[in-house]
């Protein structure tokens, strides 16, 4: 009797503290968003919320997925991000499932007024990833995420792996997270990226064009262009507000002050002619900031190391196996790194923000005299004297030596 007692007492302590799955959600009732965008509109409801989901339709076979969009994309629109988020239900069969989302694209007028508001709702939601990427785009959200990619079905995913191969191993440095702890940093200062559509078969007509090609109809093959999704630089945040875009040339220079700069080409023009070039991989080995902080203005010494590897030698007159050569290469090497460097800084300290980290070494410098400049930093980043000096060396030539018609 006593054992029958015990046994029913234990069967009952069983069922009280085994957990269950009381918060399960089955995935033929979720809408599974792979990108969210949003925009600012004109409008009682002005934000503008766009999901992009995948499409049930397409998973059940392949003939029609084959014959189906991969995914759909769905708006809603509230006074504010909540209850935007929160009208999506009123179309929706599905509930909104927002955890596998990798990317958050804003549009540009959105981004230029303050996007404080919209990242405390991103932060306080459980669903939403901080190691997303946050993008702007000149054109809307809602036309970036209704844009199909060609090689990868779902274009947010697509769009995710564009970054990745484009800025890898930066890439995991431009996160959402990381957008944010450097806009609540020191320098009030961060990176995002930039994202357009392009029509690519009327940028191909308008080059092909200017060497002379004809076409019998060009109009009619630009207006039947395909649109595609383009990452072109990076997007400047000053104070929680987007100020500016950087073009491909400016953010690679940006890249040379974070040390991130892994193998990206440049070239240099031959000696005998400007038409032909040679291209270098390089390979930054090593950065060097030494910070100055005086009465009347700051100073930074910007020190730069690379190893370059040939990619491309169209100039014949050029060999490798000289040593004068190799000297000379590495001075212009030297000299284009340099204008690279410079052409962003011009550009960021017109902006007055900070997105080369420098706040972070004139605070470890001196943090007493850091507090006397914090209040007004934008202003002296802006007129700060920035030295640069580049080293290169062209320790490979690639799987041969020299050109073919050598």
């Amino acid at each position: 009797m006593f054992r029958a007692l015990l046994r029913l007492c234990l069967a009952g302590i069983l069922l009280v503290t085994t957990s269950g799955c009381w918060d399960r959600q089955e995935v033929d009732k979720l809408a599974i968003v792979t990108g969210l965008g949003i925009d600012l509109i004109n409008d009682p409801e002005p934000y503008l919320i766009t999901a992009q989901v995948v499409s049930p339709a397409s998973q059940k076979n392949m003939q029609e997925s084959a014959q189906s969009k991969p995914f759909v994309t769905t708006l809603a629109q509230g006074k504010t991000i909540s209850e935007a988020v929160e009208n999506f239900t009123k179309e929706s069969p599905r509930k909104m499932f927002f955890a596998h989302n990798n990317v958050i694209v804003m549009g540009e007028k959105l981004a230029q007024t303050d996007i404080l508001d919209f990242m405390d709702f991103l932060d306080r939601s459980p669903q939403f990833r901080r190691n997303a990427w946050l993008i702007v785009t000149p054109k809307t959200a809602k036309e970036v995420l209704q844009t199909q990619c060609d090689i990868q079905k779902y274009a947010a995913i697509g769009l995710k792996e564009m970054i990745y191969e484009r800025f890898h191993p930066f890439s995991n440095k431009m996160q959402r997270k990381d957008t944010m702890s450097r806009l609540e940093g020191l320098s009030s200062a961060a990176l995002a990226l930039k994202i357009d559509i392009v029509n690519t078969d009327q940028l191909g007509t308008q080059k092909l064009k200017k060497t002379g090609n004809a076409f019998q109809n060009p109009t009619k093959q630009a207006s039947e262009g395909r649109e595609q999704l383009r990452l072109s630089g990076f997007s400047v945040f000053k104070n929680y507000k987007f100020i500016g875009y950087l073009n491909d040339e400016e953010t690679l220079g940006v890249l040379w002050y974070l040390n991130e700069h892994k193998g990206y080409p440049i070239r240099i023009s031959c000696p005998s002619t400007e038409q032909k070039y040679m291209v270098f991989l390089l390979h930054q080995t090593s950065l060097d900031l030494k910070p100055v902080i005086d009465q009347e203005h700051l100073q930074m010494k910007v020190a730069v190391k690379t190893n370059a590897t040939v990619s491309e030698n169209n100039c014949q007159e050029i060999s490798m196996f000289d040593r004068e050569n190799r000297e000379k290469l590495e001075q212009e090497l030297n000299k284009a790194i340099k204008e690279q460097m410079l052409a962003s800084l011009i550009k960021v300290q017109r902006w007055g923000s900070d997105v080369l980290h420098f706040a972070d070494e004139f605070y470890q410098s001196s943090p007493a005299k850091w507090k006397t400049i914090a209040p007004s930093y934008g202003e002296h980043f802006a007129k700060a004297k920035v030295t640069i000096d580049v080293r290169s060396e062209i320790r490979l030539s690639g799987m041969t030596s020299e050109s073919i018609n050598r």
